[in-house]
């Protein structure tokens, strides 16, 4: 039986608690905080930067009625989990810490602790059941 993924405002959280942990500056990135609203997230390019020459989405829809995404290779996704970050853009937040380190953890404001591993499998299974705005 699949578990039933996170809420879109429990990814928001993991995603501001992940820039907090960082330092809580986000001032200076072009894309700011696309994480605000879920039709920012799953429907706008991130300003800048590009990837070779084309716009950057977040989401990897899969068909046209936006229902599949291709969780693996959605640069959400990777940003946040791959050493090698995406499209020759490092892994964020910038200098870390990574989600991907041992021991990372957040802390959530109901108290609960999520491991870094956590926070990738939670953040996979979204985007996997369909990056829904539940």
């Amino acid at each position: 039986m699949c578990k039933t993924p996170i809420s879109f405002a429990r990814l928001q959280e993991y995603l501001d608690l992940v820039v907090e942990k960082q330092g809580g500056e986000i001032g200076g990135a072009p894309h700011q905080r696309f994480w605000k609203d879920h039709t920012t997230l799953t429907t706008t390019p991130i300003p800048r930067p590009k990837c070779q020459g084309q716009p950057i989405f977040p989401v990897k829809f899969l068909d046209p009625e936006r229902t599949r995404v291709d969780a693996d290779n959605s640069p959400l996704f990777l940003i946040l989990t791959n050493f090698s970050g995406f499209c020759q853009k490092p892994q964020m937040p910038p200098g870390g810490p990574f989600v991907t380190a041992a021991n990372y953890s957040l802390t959530l404001s109901d108290g609960t602790v999520v491991t870094g591993d956590q926070v990738k499998q939670d953040i996979h299974d979204w985007l996997a059941a369909g990056a829904l705005n539940n």
